[in-house]
């Protein structure tokens, strides 16, 4: 619970800390000061995003490294429920005899 109070907390202190720096940014606008209005405005992006580094774990729950692409393929199939290359083969024959015959010229000409 204490740490869910501490996020609470760094929220509303960011969101207030972003508030002051907007009431800054408006109030070089109405000084018409724009060297500092644009100043201020860079130094709010200059903030660099960095990225997590999230490991891919295989079944047990053991880190990845080599075998990435390999757990990928394991993890559509088993999503997607394609056991092996056989049974979608077979699916695809059936789907494809299942298409309805091409019209007769008759038809087109109809």
């Amino acid at each position: 619970m204490l740490k869910k109070e501490i996020q609470i907390k760094l929220r509303r202190d960011q969101k207030s800390r972003l508030d002051q720096e907007c009431a800054k940014i408006n109030e070089w606008k109405e000084k018409r000061k724009f060297k500092e209005l644009f100043d201020q405005i860079k130094s709010l992006q200059s903030k660099k995003f960095s990225t997590k580094n999230i490991c891919i774990n295989d079944v047990i729950g053991q880190a990845l490294t080599d075998e990435v692409l390999k757990r990928w393929n394991s993890y559509g199939t088993h999503l997607f429920g394609y056991p092996n290359k056989k049974e979608t083969k077979d699916a695809y024959k059936v789907a494809q005899q299942d298409v309805e015959p091409k019209p007769l010229t008759s038809e087109v000409e109809q």
